[in-house]
Protein backbone atom coordinates (compact mmCIF):
# COMPACT_ATOMS: atom_id res chain seq x y z
CA UNK A 1 0.00 0.00 0.00
CA UNK A 2 1.12 3.66 -0.74
CA UNK A 3 1.95 5.55 2.15
CA UNK A 4 0.11 9.21 1.88
CA UNK A 5 2.73 11.86 3.00
CA UNK A 6 2.92 15.89 2.84
CA UNK A 7 4.60 15.12 -0.09
CA UNK A 8 2.82 12.57 -1.65
CA UNK A 9 -0.90 13.44 -1.09
CA UNK A 10 -2.86 10.45 -1.99
CA UNK A 11 -6.37 10.67 -3.76
CA UNK A 12 -9.43 9.25 -2.64
CA UNK A 13 -12.59 8.95 -5.09
CA UNK A 14 -15.95 9.39 -4.10
CA UNK A 15 -15.52 10.25 -0.32
CA UNK A 16 -18.39 10.00 1.72
CA UNK A 17 -17.72 13.04 2.92
CA UNK A 18 -16.41 16.46 1.86
CA UNK A 19 -12.79 15.97 3.29
CA UNK A 20 -10.08 13.31 5.11
CA UNK A 21 -8.40 15.41 8.00
CA UNK A 22 -5.35 17.50 7.04
CA UNK A 23 -3.26 14.87 8.56
CA UNK A 24 -3.90 11.89 6.72
CA UNK A 25 -2.55 13.63 3.64
CA UNK A 26 -5.77 12.48 1.38
CA UNK A 27 -7.36 14.84 -0.94
CA UNK A 28 -11.11 13.74 -1.79
CA UNK A 29 -12.15 13.91 -5.68
CA UNK A 30 -16.05 13.20 -5.88
CA UNK A 31 -17.98 11.72 -8.69
CA UNK A 32 -19.36 15.23 -9.87
CA UNK A 33 -15.76 16.73 -10.08
CA UNK A 34 -14.46 13.98 -12.98
CA UNK A 35 -13.57 15.13 -16.25
CA UNK A 36 -12.51 13.26 -19.30
CA UNK A 37 -9.03 13.79 -19.77
CA UNK A 38 -9.91 15.13 -23.09
CA UNK A 39 -12.32 17.24 -25.24
CA UNK A 40 -14.94 15.35 -27.19
CA UNK A 41 -18.47 16.74 -28.93
CA UNK A 42 -21.76 16.60 -26.66
CA UNK A 43 -22.75 12.81 -28.54
CA UNK A 44 -19.34 11.35 -29.01
CA UNK A 45 -18.13 8.73 -26.49
CA UNK A 46 -14.38 8.35 -25.78
CA UNK A 47 -11.86 6.22 -27.40
CA UNK A 48 -9.63 5.03 -25.05
CA UNK A 49 -7.46 1.57 -24.21
CA UNK A 50 -8.47 0.75 -21.75
CA UNK A 51 -5.42 -0.87 -19.14
CA UNK A 52 -7.55 -2.17 -15.85
CA UNK A 53 -11.16 -3.01 -16.08
CA UNK A 54 -12.81 -2.83 -12.51
CA UNK A 55 -16.06 -5.27 -12.55
CA UNK A 56 -17.85 -4.94 -9.98
CA UNK A 57 -21.31 -7.76 -9.75
CA UNK A 58 -24.15 -6.79 -7.15
CA UNK A 59 -25.98 -9.58 -5.91
CA UNK A 60 -28.31 -11.06 -3.56
CA UNK A 61 -27.03 -14.71 -1.89
CA UNK A 62 -23.21 -13.74 -0.33
CA UNK A 63 -22.43 -15.56 2.36
CA UNK A 64 -25.34 -15.68 4.45
CA UNK A 65 -27.71 -15.00 1.94
CA UNK A 66 -26.84 -11.27 2.42
CA UNK A 67 -26.32 -8.33 -0.71
CA UNK A 68 -22.82 -8.69 -2.12
CA UNK A 69 -20.60 -7.17 -4.23
CA UNK A 70 -18.32 -9.98 -6.19
CA UNK A 71 -19.43 -12.50 -3.46
CA UNK A 72 -18.15 -11.46 -1.13
CA UNK A 73 -20.66 -9.76 1.70
CA UNK A 74 -19.98 -6.23 3.20
CA UNK A 75 -18.37 -5.94 6.61
CA UNK A 76 -17.59 -2.41 8.08
CA UNK A 77 -14.45 -2.18 8.74
CA UNK A 78 -12.99 -2.46 12.98
CA UNK A 79 -12.66 1.34 12.71
CA UNK A 80 -13.88 3.88 10.27
CA UNK A 81 -10.95 3.93 7.36
CA UNK A 82 -10.58 7.57 7.23
CA UNK A 83 -9.63 8.27 10.67
CA UNK A 84 -7.11 5.47 10.74
CA UNK A 85 -3.07 6.42 10.50
CA UNK A 86 -0.69 4.76 7.78
CA UNK A 87 -0.19 2.12 10.32
CA UNK A 88 -3.71 1.36 11.59
CA UNK A 89 -5.04 0.83 7.88
CA UNK A 90 -2.00 -1.13 6.97
CA UNK A 91 -3.09 -3.45 10.18
CA UNK A 92 -6.68 -4.19 9.16
CA UNK A 93 -5.52 -4.42 5.44
CA UNK A 94 -4.09 -7.78 6.12
CA UNK A 95 -6.94 -8.85 8.35
CA UNK A 96 -10.05 -7.15 7.54
CA UNK A 97 -10.19 -6.43 3.66
CA UNK A 98 -11.70 -8.57 0.89
CA UNK A 99 -8.70 -10.98 -0.46
CA UNK A 100 -8.65 -12.91 -3.78
CA UNK A 101 -10.80 -10.49 -5.16
CA UNK A 102 -9.75 -11.36 -9.13
CA UNK A 103 -10.25 -15.71 -8.55
CA UNK A 104 -14.32 -15.39 -8.95
CA UNK A 105 -14.18 -19.09 -7.05
CA UNK A 106 -12.98 -18.10 -4.02
CA UNK A 107 -16.31 -17.36 -2.70
CA UNK A 108 -18.88 -18.50 -5.04
CA UNK A 109 -21.63 -21.39 -4.51
CA UNK A 110 -19.61 -24.16 -4.70
CA UNK A 111 -17.38 -22.98 -1.40
CA UNK A 112 -19.15 -23.03 2.34
CA UNK A 113 -19.43 -19.78 4.44
CA UNK A 114 -16.24 -18.87 5.38
CA UNK A 115 -14.88 -15.25 6.86
CA UNK A 116 -13.18 -14.56 4.10
CA UNK A 117 -16.06 -13.83 2.15
CA UNK A 118 -17.40 -12.02 4.38
CA UNK A 119 -14.82 -8.73 4.59
CA UNK A 120 -14.49 -4.96 3.61
CA UNK A 121 -14.30 -4.65 0.17
CA UNK A 122 -11.76 -1.80 -0.81
CA UNK A 123 -10.90 -1.61 -4.55
CA UNK A 124 -7.50 -0.35 -4.97
CA UNK A 125 -6.96 1.44 -8.18
CA UNK A 126 -3.86 1.53 -9.87
CA UNK A 127 -1.85 5.55 -10.33
CA UNK A 128 -1.65 7.31 -14.33
CA UNK A 129 -3.91 3.91 -15.62
CA UNK A 130 -7.38 3.98 -17.64
CA UNK A 131 -10.09 1.93 -15.43
CA UNK A 132 -13.26 0.96 -17.10
CA UNK A 133 -15.61 0.38 -13.92
CA UNK A 134 -18.24 -2.33 -14.83
CA UNK A 135 -21.74 -2.37 -12.88
CA UNK A 136 -23.41 -5.38 -13.11
CA UNK A 137 -25.98 -7.56 -11.37
CA UNK A 138 -25.73 -11.22 -12.99
CA UNK A 139 -25.77 -14.36 -12.03
CA UNK A 140 -26.75 -17.72 -12.62
CA UNK A 141 -30.48 -18.64 -14.00
CA UNK A 142 -32.40 -19.87 -10.29
CA UNK A 143 -35.26 -20.60 -9.51
CA UNK A 144 -37.16 -18.03 -7.52
CA UNK A 145 -36.72 -19.23 -3.98
CA UNK A 146 -33.14 -20.60 -4.39
CA UNK A 147 -30.27 -18.72 -2.91
CA UNK A 148 -26.48 -18.76 -4.33
CA UNK A 149 -23.57 -17.28 -4.16
CA UNK A 150 -22.65 -15.43 -7.37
Amino acid sequence: ATTCTPDYTCLALNCPFKNYPSTFNIDCIHVNQLELLFPLEESELPDVEVDDPVILNFAFGGSGAAASINARTFVSPSSPLAVLNNSGLADIEGKEFCANLNVSSECDNTNPVRPGCMCTHVQNIPYNRSIQMVFSAIGPDLDPGEAANF
